[in-house]
């Protein structure tokens, strides 16, 4: 799963890239976005891949540091 947005802030090159904007995104409860702490990221992650099955994501670079903490705690679960 591809994720385009973490937090509350969508970067100027990735609206152009995926076409829409950040409340779009919200309105819809696009997959393409992890909004929240590192707690709510981890519980709306695990929440995606109890109903979805899908355990794996990837993001941009701008949003490696933001999520390591999340990395940390997904871990060995």
């Amino acid at each position: 799963m591809n994720v385009f947005v973490v937090g509350d802030e969508l970067p100027p090159q990735m609206a152009r890239y995926i076409g829409v904007d950040l409340a779009e995104l919200v309105a819809v409860d696009s997959m393409a976005l992890l909004r929240g702490g590192p707690g709510e990221i981890v519980d709306e992650l695990r929440r995606r891949r109890d109903t979805t099955g899908i355990s794996a994501v990837s993001v941009s670079e701008p949003f490696l540091e933001v999520l390591a903490p999340v990395v940390e705690r997904l871990t060995g679960t």
